[in-house]
């Protein structure tokens, strides 16, 4: 009943035309294609479920919510809604999401996703929230008046709790400005020791082995060539003046 409630302020808000346009078409899309598709996706998306209790989830009350993008500022002027989301439940118990755009132009108007905490969330909207989708930080997100608060998983993992609408711009901005930089942070602190003690130990070893061979090769004399001894012939004389050889 609340979410029902809710959703009526919501729309009540925006360009009546226009949104009622918007919204018939969303509510037309659940009533109709919203069960077809919830089976269509439910064997990936809850994988944990047995056939029958696939067969046995049920579509809540469709929620709209707004995009923004890199260059959006603030959260005003949002324009009407094209894409509306409801919560996926089992024996009472929220499992996920189905979400539908009426925007031909996005290219994945339909989607199942198994996030329990941001059906939660959605179930949980008081009067005068907004729900809407950050491409940027890539979750799904409440504004309660001048409070932005972290409604889906991924949303959780960027913003751990509630924060003022200028906090969660300050955060994109950073996110937007440093992140291509940080994506290469980690690598850097890392790769320059590394690299250091390699030459280090490149340079150690080098004298090491420099000085391993300098250890066993004294310096000695270089061997010169042996000296060969000529033996003279000796030879004898007789008497009478003639000379005799020793090999005679």
């Amino acid at each position: 009943m609340r979410a029902a409630l809710t959703l009526l302020l919501f729309l009540a808000a925006m360009l009546p035309g226009a949104v009622a346009h918007a919204s018939t078409d969303a509510r037309a899309w659940f009533d109709n294609e919203g069960e077809a598709t919830l089976q269509s996706f439910a064997p990936t998306t809850f994988p944990d479920l047995s056939e029958e209790e696939r067969a046995q989830l049920t579509i809540g009350v469709p929620v709209p919510f707004a995009t923004i993008d890199e260059i959006a500022t603030n959260l005003s002027g949002e324009g009407e809604p094209t894409n509306f989301i409801a919560p996926v439940s089992l024996d009472g118990t929220v499992v996920g999401v189905i979400s539908h755009s009426v925007d031909e132009a996005t290219e994945e108007t339909d989607r199942v996703v198994a996030d329990a905490r941001l059906g939660e969330m959605m179930m949980a909207m008081e009067d005068g929230d907004h729900l809407f989708y950050d491409t940027v930080l890539d979750g799904h997100f409440i504004r309660r008046g001048n409070q932005i608060i972290p409604a889906s998983e991924a949303a959780l993992d960027r913003l751990a709790g509630s924060t003022s609408v200028d906090m969660f711009f300050g955060l994109r901005a950073e996110i937007m400005t440093e992140g291509p930089v940080t994506a290469v942070q980690p690598n850097q602190p890392e790769s320059t020791p590394v690299l250091l003690v390699t030459i280090l130990l490149a340079l150690f070893l080098f004298f090491t082995l420099v000085l391993t061979w300098l250890r066993r090769s004294p310096v000695e004399p270089l061997p010169s060539t042996p000296v060969r001894k000529h033996f003279r012939e000796v030879r004898f004389y007789r008497r009478g003046g003639t000379r005799v050889h020793t090999d005679d």
